[in-house]
């Protein structure tokens, strides 16, 4: 999880895990993480679903 796709995204999908960017300028494009949420309370919901 992160909210910058460079430092935060690449470097974890290098390792192979699945990844969540926070965009919350709406900047991101599809495919820059497996899960794109607007800020850090809507990753809240997400996570609870992914355990």
């Amino acid at each position: 999880m992160g909210d910058n796709v460079g430092n935060d995204i690449a470097p974890a999908r290098r390792l192979g895990c699945r990844t969540m960017l926070i965009d919350v300028y709406g900047l991101a494009k599809r495919g820059d993480a497996d899960l794109i949420v607007a800020s850090t309370s809507a990753c809240v919901p997400v996570l609870r679903r992914l355990l």
